[in-house]
């Protein structure tokens, strides 16, 4: 008879662990990665607040002060989106395609499916009210003789 080693079962599942660890540290890294660009978009913009209102720009028109903190929003801009922010923008454009291909109910349907809908929940309502009244007249009034 031959022999199997049990180690090829073993093989293989610790290649899959290796890939989904990788795949984790990479999620891992993505997010990291993510809060430290919010943070250093929240850091230009509060500085641009911060220096707009200090004494480096007291008597300069307020149109230089609009400016700087107009840049300093786009540069903040620029740093979200050069990295996982482009990809969270694609997601939300092919979720507007495929938004469009849903096909819709037709006006009459939805109607009758919301009106049916509305006569369900009364009617659970009402057994839930019934029930809850049932309960609280047997434990209180019948076995407490609390009335």
């Amino acid at each position: 008879m031959s022999e199997q080693k049990p180690e090829n079962g073993f093989t293989s599942s610790k290649i899959l662990n290796k890939e989904l660890n990788d795949k984790v540290q990479n999620v891992k890294k993505s997010i990291v990665s993510t809060l430290f660009k919010i943070i250093i978009a929240l850091a230009i913009i509060v500085f641009s607040i911060w220096f707009t209102n200090s004494k480096y720009l007291f008597g300069s028109p307020e149109i230089l002060r609009t400016a700087i903190l107009s840049t300093s929003v786009f540069i903040a801009g620029i740093v979200l989106i050069w990295g996982n922010f482009a990809r969270l923008l694609i997601y939300f454009k092919n979720s507007v395609v495929e938004l469009k291909k849903v096909v819709w109910p037709d006006k009459a349907y939805a109607t009758k499916m919301t009106i049916f809908v509305l006569i369900f929940v009364t009617i659970l309502t009402i057994f839930i009210y019934l029930a809850d009244f049932l309960i609280s007249w047997v434990l209180f009034d019948l076995l407490m003789k609390k009335g």
